[in-house]
This record gives C-alpha cells, sequence and structure tokens, in this order.
C-alpha cells in the first residue's frame, strides 16, 4: 500500500497539491513512456538536465520491477544516443536512493538525474568519496540499502555505479558534485525562492535542448 503521508508533499504525484507547482507550466513532461515521464529539472545544473520520475509512487529504482527497470534502461539509452548524436555531448546521471532521503536531501519519489555536464564528467569526483561497486538497471533490486539508502551513479558510458553510505552524504550531495563542475548553485529549493524567473528560463533552455528528441524518439519508438 502507498503511503500517502509520502505522497502529501510529493511534486511527483499529480493527485495531491504541493508547493512547487508554480513552475507547472514549463515543467511539464516533455515526453512520457508506460511507467515514466521526464521533466525538466526545477533548477537545472547543467545543459539538458531532466528527471525521468516514476509515474506511481516508489521510493527508488531499486524498488522498480524488472519490466520497469529495464524500460528505464532503454530511456536512459536514448537520451545519451540523442545528446550525442545531436549536441555531441555525453550524458551522466544519478540518483539518491530512498533511505537517502530520510533526511529531507530531496524529494521521496523515484528519480534518476540526466544532465550533459561537459567533457569531464563527474565518475573521477564521486569515486574519491564513494566506495563505488558495480550493478545494471537489471541487477539493481539485490542492492542492500544501509540506513541512509545508496547512491547510484550513471557515467557515460551507461554503466550503473552505486554505493550504500554509512553516515549521509548530505543535503543534494549529487547536486553539489554536478554544481563544482558546472559553476551553477546546487540547492533547487533555495533557487526556487530566489530566481523564479531565471529558472524559469533554464527551464524552457532545457526544453530547447530536447526541440528535436520527439523526431529521434519517435524513430527508435519501437524499443518501447
Amino acid at each position: 500500500m502507498v503511503n500517502k503521508e509520502l505522497q502529501s508533499d510529493c511534486r511527483f504525484c499529480p493527485d495531491y497539491d504541493n508547493s512547487y507547482n508554480s513552475l507547472s507550466e514549463v515543467n511539464a513532461p516533455i515526453f512520457e513512456t508506460a511507467h515514466f515521464k521526464a521533466v525538466p529539472d526545477l533548477s537545472p545544473i547543467g545543459e539538458g538536465h531532466i528527471l525521468i520520475a516514476s509515474k506511481k509512487h516508489t521510493l527508488a529504482t531499486s524498488l522498480l520491477g524488472i519490466k520497469e527497470r529495464v524500460e528505464l534502461k532503454r530511456i536512459t539509452q536514448v537520451i545519451s544516443d540523442f545528446n550525442n548524436c545531436e549536441h555531441n555531448q555525453i550524458t551522466e546521471g544519478f540518483e539518491h536512493g530512498t533511505g537517502a532521503c530520510a533526511f529531507k536531501g530531496c524529494v521521496d519519489h523515484m528519480h534518476l538525474h540526466l544532465l550533459a555536464p561537459g567533457k569531464e564528467g563527474a565518475k573521477s569526483k564521486v569515486e574519491k568519496i564513494l566506495d563505488l561497486k558495480t550493478t545494471s538497471f537489471e541487477a539493481m533490486d539485490e542492492i542492500q540499502m544501509s540506513e541512509y539508502g545508496y547512491f547510484l551513479f550513471a557515467d557515460k558510458d551507461g554503466q550503473l555505479f552505486y554505493d550504500t553510505p554509512q553516515t549521509p552524504l548530505g543535503s543534494q550531495w549529487g547536486r553539489q558534485v554536478y554544481s563544482y563542475i558546472t559553476g551553477v548553485p546546487w540547492d533547487w529549493r533555495s533557487n526556487l525562492k530566489i530566481n523564479p524567473d531565471q529558472l524559469k528560463a533554464q527551464i524552457a533552455s532545457v526544453r530547447k535542448h530536447y526541440d528535436s528528441l520527439k523526431k529521434y524518439w519517435q524513430q527508435r519508438r519501437k524499443r518501447f
């Protein structure tokens, strides 16, 4: 049974009111599949920064069924191919899984960040701090979460890595890592209050980044 207490302030659950709907017009889904929707990040920290969120209220990718995880894998492949072919950019991603949200560092709903951070990427910085172990979308249900959940990292080659930290990583830790690379402020909650007009322009830029995705997506629709 879904925990409605978690849903009460969940911006990814349309059946519940929340405080983030002021940007709902520009934050509408870029595309949807059977089990997921892709929306622009409310405070993008890199070019093409989108969130792939499950349509049903689920806390983490590792808690999804195998069919949904395979679908998510294919989505990330399409986005990576698109960024490479259309923008000559790499794609990386990250997720704070379930328990990582226990200290109110993120939204309690499964959402995978995907963005084009530039040529350097974040792997070298992440692996200096975390004990990264390889996994795959198919095998993620085998992850044994710590009290603080897990941190998932997807590198430019589509390989997945994770760590189950024994101490809190800190609020929006993944965003902080990419903020160091891109120079864009990482705290989306503060940015929503301080620069709403600027954020609308940034979100519009993300949407423009994916202008030709619909055609690209339709050409590869048979994957889904």
